[in-house]
């Protein structure tokens, strides 16, 4: 009956390291597998909000600038240490929301919003911030249509980024 035992053992160790081996021939290296084709480059910006406006924690908005918040000296990061990068907006119309956001904006709310390139034109503040967009600059009263982002922060509160956005004429 030992002698059973053993043999039933040993196939049972020889099925194992088969089947584990044929587990090991089958999956490829992390230098075997393709990378993933990444369509988004962060560095590559529009002038244009995203014709998708469903991406995660966004949605497609337009407002007018109601006031320009003053330079903040504490900025340390160009183009907000030299050029006005927050303003209050009104929110005239806002639509397509994508997944995760925690409250939608809705026409009439009134939001500190930070303008991820500053307010000035691209023609002003690439002279000190080399970016690869193209932006006319927003004045007070000038209606807009963007991409807002808006981020939960701790104790419920809400951020709100505008990266690009475009005139409405």
């Amino acid at each position: 009956m030992l002698d059973h035992f053993k043999f039933s053992n040993s196939i049972f160790t020889l099925l194992l390291l088969i089947i584990l081996s044929g587990f090991a021939c089958k999956t490829k290296s992390l230098s075997q597998t393709k990378p993933l084709d990444n369509k988004f480059n962060v560095k590559q910006s529009t002038n244009q909000p995203s014709v998708y406006p469903t991406e995660p924690g966004t949605c497609l908005i337009q407002g007018y600038i109601l006031s320009i918040l003053p330079i903040e000296e504490t900025n340390i990061d160009e183009p907000c240490k030299s050029f006005a990068c927050k303003a209050n907006v009104i929110i005239t119309k806002s639509s397509s929301c994508g997944f995760g956001v925690a409250v939608k904006p809705s026409a009439g709310d009134t939001l500190l919003v930070n303008f991820l390139h500053s307010i000035a034109s691209s023609e002003v503040f690439n002279k000190v911030y080399p970016a690869k967009v193209n932006l006319p600059g927003i004045k007070q009263d000038q209606l807009f249509e963007a991409q807002i982002k808006i981020k939960l922060l701790p104790n419920d509160k809400l951020n709100y980024i505008i990266g690009n956005y475009e005139l409405i004429y």
